[in-house]
């Protein structure tokens, strides 16, 4: 996980997932110097004839945000690392100074692994009246092949720091107050601590879920709880999933305890937005509603 600096436009002090916006660079990065199969239907492509250059804007916001980078070399899947290979991290800082040069860092020797990625999920920042930012972005899983913890040197023009933990870890440290989670980024870690077996990546990609999810969020007047209604939910609208503005809702309602007997279909996140403490803390997930994306075996 790497956190935002406090002087971050989007998201500041928070954990989040390394990532970042698709580049034209990315649309026409030579296919030859990764290992991409061409035909690979994937279930989120945003739009896109296929899903190659958000797997290529991944791994190169992998590279240039954490210094770590899957690639094929020889016959052997590895990741780089920046942080152990002096040459790699020579190769990093020219990347960050100039981003045309990324793909001559590849060859048919040292190709791009961009078939690992696992499309993982789709989210789309929250609706507002008012003129935000709204960014629709797809997320990826890469499974390591062992669980050793890699040496991450974080960007700090980007970062302000960077930490190789367990997603029970991040999410404990979120509950007790200490770190600030974006929802998006709590509910998927909700559901990767969930995968009890990392050999089975077929029962892993039973968990993708390509269908785009876009919150809609509900607060109380002069209250900092957060609610955000997800696909399923009783308090979701289905009619209008990517342009709900936020909406003002009765405290008893939205509030918890809620009730345990399921006659109300609840897939929520809840948390709390004070001024004066992380702008994201004591997220707690809410799903009482039969979902694959919380499959565990």
């Amino acid at each position: 996980m790497l956190r935002r600096g406090s002087s971050a436009k989007f998201m500041p002090n928070s954990s989040v997932f390394p990532g970042g916006v698709l580049d034209k660079l990315d649309l026409c990065f030579p296919r030859e110097k990764t290992n991409f199969v061409e035909g690979t239907q994937s279930p989120i492509r945003l739009e896109l004839a296929d899903d190659f250059a958000l797997r290529v804007c991944a791994l190169r916001e992998l590279f240039e945000e954490a210094g770590l980078l899957p690639v094929v070399e020889g016959e052997k899947r590895v990741v780089a690392n920046a942080g152990e290979d002096v040459h790699l991290a020579e190769w990093r800082r020219k990347v960050m100074a100039e981003p045309a040069l990324f793909s001559q860092l590849f060859h048919n020797r040292f190709q791009m692994d961009v078939s690992s990625l696992i499309p993982w999920s789709n989210w789309l920042t929250p609706f507002e009246p008012r003129p935000t930012p709204r960014f629709n972005t797809a997320f990826f899983l890469f499974l390591l092949a062992t669980p050793k913890p890699q040496k991450v040197r974080h960007c700090v023009k980007e970062m302000a720091e960077a930490e190789w933990t367990e997603p029970s870890q991040i999410i404990g440290k979120n509950a007790k107050g200490e770190v600030s989670l974006p929802p998006p980024q709590f509910y998927e870690l909700s559901r990767i601590q969930r995968i009890e077996c990392f050999k089975n990546e077929g029962k892993i990609r039973e968990m993708v879920d390509p269908k785009r999810k876009t919150p809609h969020s509900f607060r109380v007047d002069g209250s900092a709880l957060r609610v955000h209604a997800l696909p399923g939910d009783y308090l979701y609208d289905e009619t209008n999933p990517d342009f709900k503005p936020p909406v003002y809702g009765d405290e008893k309602e939205l509030s918890p305890p809620y009730p345990k007997d399921g006659t109300k279909p609840m897939h929520r996140m809840i948390f709390y937005a004070e001024e004066d403490k992380l702008r994201y803390h004591k997220l707690k997930l809410c799903v009482n509603i039969p979902n694959k994306v919380f499959v565990t075996f």
